[in-house]
């Protein structure tokens, strides 16, 4: 374990206010968000259970606070450490009579999980088939789970083809449903928290006075009820909040993260200070310059440029594959290699189908390979692998049409980022034979070095 370098020692001194910081891929920010905890135990600035911590997965909670808890004891133990979701299930417990009530529920409702709700829109969708005009029933289930983040062009189609009227009334219809049930959805327990904090200035001052300190992990994730939520909770004279985060890994568009929180927080925050992790622990430099020169392509971002600690001595290869039956011979090959080295492998790749496909004609069983993991992009979010084999670069799949180009660029950066030591990008040419975009972008990169 590195000591801290200097950035990250700032960024964790126990100071008040509104600070950033923006941690490049690999550079310790679960390590100074830890540390930053700690400091404000240790120098009293408050107790223990007046520090909030907020997350986007139950795992990554868990985690801070155990670390917190491993190097100082007890005096970390009343932490409140969660997710967005489950701060709000809490406050609504906490505040049952009033919830109850204010929304005429019945009786305090259950939460619908995922399949729960599926199943709801899948009904739905059943009934309105015919409304629906031929157009498939996953494609249909697609744009309701995306609904409120369509782009321009995709909502411009909907309108012409008379089908956002449709979507309106599934949607409602899915609202009727809940209510009958008595339950409520992951964003009913959001928008129920923040009207509470709105509509009920005590509960807003109780809850307020019951936090001095809050902490966001994956502040580039923040959406805008997120976003909302910490108005609410955080008090409007000298707040105190600590946000981590990288606008570069934003890839969660699709739930509808804004990435203009953490690019333009002094729109929002005047006062923010702003911290910049830029030493990448986790790969050698080859991998930390193409990622770094590919992602500057993108408008949308703040200024930094990482470097690497572990120096040179990467590898980093381009393979061209006429047919997917071609990349998995590539593959293959990368993975005998990978196998003599009993190297932590990953093979990355844009969507689910391109995965089952690799493995289904993969010429090596899948138990002989003791240490590979095949993974979406989107998985690989927060890990990290000796080797990453990328398949399947094609205009046809990354970019993405139904995505915007700079979130699917970074996208790309992150499968780019996991790779420690090797990075093996496997593409295919388009019809024209002219090269993909995200391929023709690195090669315009490496071959500047």
């Amino acid at each position: 374990m590195y000591d801290l370098n200097r950035e990250q020692y700032k960024a964790s001194l126990p100071d008040e206010g509104i600070n950033l910081v923006l941690a490049g891929a690999g550079t310790g920010k679960t390590r100074t968000l830890v540390e930053k905890v700690k400091n404000i135990i240790n120098s009293s600035l408050c107790r223990d259970n007046e520090i909030l911590i907020l997350t986007f997965s139950r795992k990554a909670a868990i985690e801070i606070k155990e670390r917190v808890k491993d190097s100082i004891g007890s005096r970390a133990s009343g932490i409140n450490s969660g997710t967005f979701h489950s701060f709000c299930l809490s406050f609504l417990k906490e505040n049952s009579e009033v919830f109850i009530k204010r929304f005429s529920f019945g009786h305090f409702p259950a939460v619908i999980d995922e399949s729960i709700r599926n199943r709801i829109y899948s009904e739905i969708l059943e009934k309105k088939i015919n409304a629906l005009k031929g157009l498939p029933m996953s494609i249909a289930f697609d744009f309701i789970n995306n609904f409120d983040n369509l782009n321009k062009q995709a909502v411009e189609s909907l309108k012409r083809s008379g089908m956002i009227e449709v979507f309106n009334e599934i949607r409602e219809e899915y609202g009727s449903k809940k209510r009958s049930l008595n339950m409520i959805d992951f964003t009913d327990m959001i928008g129920f928290t923040i009207e509470m904090l709105k509509k009920d200035h005590n509960i807003r001052m109780k809850t307020m006075g019951r936090y001095k300190y809050i902490l966001v992990d994956e502040f580039q994730d923040t959406s805008d009820d997120n976003f909302e939520l910490l108005k609410q909770i955080l008090p409007k004279v000298n707040p105190n909040l600590f946000a981590v985060g990288d606008d570069w890994q934003s890839i969660y568009g699709f739930r509808m993260a804004r990435i203009e929180y953490i690019v333009n927080i002094r729109k929002y925050f005047p006062s923010a200070k702003i911290h910049r992790l830029k030493i990448n622990y986790r790969s050698r430099r080859e991998i930390v310059r193409l990622s770094n020169r590919f992602i500057k392509r993108n408008r949308i971002r703040t200024r930094k440029s990482l470097r690497s600690f572990k120096g040179r001595g990467g590898t980093l290869r381009f393979y061209s594959a006429a047919d997917f039956n071609e990349e998995t011979d590539i593959i293959h090959t990368i993975l005998s290699e990978e196998e003599k080295t009993a190297s932590h492998v990953a093979v990355l790749y844009r969507n689910n189908w391109q995965g089952d496909y690799i493995m289904n004609n993969i010429d090596i069983p899948l138990h002989g390979l003791n240490n590979v993991e095949f993974l979406t992009m989107h998985s690989s979010k927060g890990l990290e692998f000796d080797a990453v084999i990328i398949a399947g670069v094609s205009d046809m799949i990354i970019p993405e049409r139904t995505s915007g180009l700079e979130e699917e660029r970074r996208l790309f950066y992150v499968a780019l980022t996991r790779a420690r030591e090797r990075l093996y990008i496997i593409s295919h040419e388009n019809d024209d034979g002219t090269p993909a975009k995200f391929m023709s972008e690195l090669k315009s990169s490496f071959y500047s070095f």
